[in-house]
């Protein structure tokens, strides 16, 4: 199912979660992905809209 899922399959911090066998390095991950600037509502601060419409053939 995780592969059928773009976004989670290109997940580096995902792929690091399911991967990772080694405690220390878990929690270096865990806190390098906390630190993240795009976490929770701030990715939607990131997304971008374009200037002109999308026709609809292209969605």
């Amino acid at each position: 199912m995780i592969q059928l899922q773009s976004f989670v399959n290109r997940s580096q911090v995902w792929q690091h979660f399911l991967t990772c066998t080694d405690e220390k390095q878990w929690k270096t991950g865990k806190r390098k992905a906390e630190k993240d600037p795009l976490v929770g509502g701030n990715f939607l601060l990131s997304v971008v809209t374009p200037q002109n419409p999308i026709e609809p053939e292209f969605l």
